[in-house]
């Protein structure tokens, strides 16, 4: 840095996502002052405001991050940030917009990180033929809802090691997968962020119960009650000829025969239609030739 004073203006960097925030018109407002030079970074510092002179970007900080072992920071490489609060007024005819982005910076510098950024809920077993759905969300640093969030999940089956991978798709509040399909068994998974790489491990089992197979008796009761209600007659395996009788005599149920025609036009024959008149042709060349015309 040398001693010269340059003023930096602000360009937004929309792919911060260390917590919510929204272009507030970042790059109308005036530019800030500092001293003119060249700012080196580490990889654990994100930008949220990078710098540029007149319209040359320069590619360096002028609002940024950076978390420690669970110690936050913030750094803005410029003086006069009043003058920000004060355009963004006559902007929008009100303050607001600029103390919502200033209180979610102190909430993502006073908060700390005991809470979890990726939940995953899911059940431990499910029946075979029901729903399979998990749902996750994903938080920001500042704890709040991350829609931008890219989640992703692995599905593997502890027998055969098939693994089977499906994209989240986001809900009103949340991030959803249906799993129906899988076969019953045994199964662990793992739900992945894509961008900040955040992963959630669990394990369900899909139990092989059908409802039919719980009744292998039939309830006589119950099919009597559903033949009087449908105007039918419960017939039983010694009543298998009673029961022909009556459907050949029944007549709702009269044998229908159906034919299918199809008429296809001889102009669609082409080579046919060309063969029957090259016949026609010849037969009155050869009757003439022998003076039968």
């Amino acid at each position: 840095m040398s001693n010269q004073k340059e003023d930096y203006l602000a360009r937004f960097n929309p792919q911060f996502n260390l917590f919510a925030s929204e272009d507030i018109g970042f790059e109308q407002f005036p530019p800030l002052q500092n001293s003119f030079g060249t700012v080196t970074t580490n990889n654990n510092l994100s930008v949220l405001l990078s710098s540029k002179i007149r319209n040359i970007d320069t590619n360096a900080p002028l609002l940024a991050f950076s978390e420690n072992q669970g110690k936050r920071s913030a750094f803005l490489l410029g003086e006069n940030s009043w003058k920000w609060r004060m355009q963004s007024y006559l902007d929008h005819q009100s303050f607001e917009k600029y103390d919502i982005f200033i209180s979610k910076i102190i909430q993502f510098l006073a908060s700390n990180d005991t809470k979890k950024s990726l939940v995953v809920n899911h059940e431990r077993f499910y029946n075979s033929g029901e729903a399979i759905e998990i749902t996750a969300q994903y938080f920001n640093k500042n704890y709040e809802f991350d829609e931008k969030a890219r989640l992703t999940i692995a599905v593997t089956n502890k027998n055969t090691k098939a693994i089977k991978k499906y994209d989240l798709l986001k809900t009103s509040n949340a991030f959803k997968v249906n799993l129906d399909g899988l076969s019953a068994g045994q199964y662990t998974f793992v739900v992945k962020e894509l961008n900040s790489n955040t992963a959630y491990n669990g394990y369900f089992e899909i139990l092989d119960f059908d409802i039919e197979k719980q009744f292998v008796n039939p309830d006589v009761n119950k099919l009597n009650q559903l033949a009087s209600q449908t105007q039918g007659k419960v017939y039983y395996p010694n009543q298998v000829d009673e029961l022909i009788k009556s459907l050949l005599e029944n007549e709702n149920y009269k044998a229908i025969q159906k034919a299918i025609v199809k008429k296809t036009p001889l102009i669609d024959w082409i080579w046919l239609l060309i063969l029957t008149a090259l016949s026609l042709a010849l037969e009155w060349f050869i009757r003439k030739y022998n003076g039968l015309l």
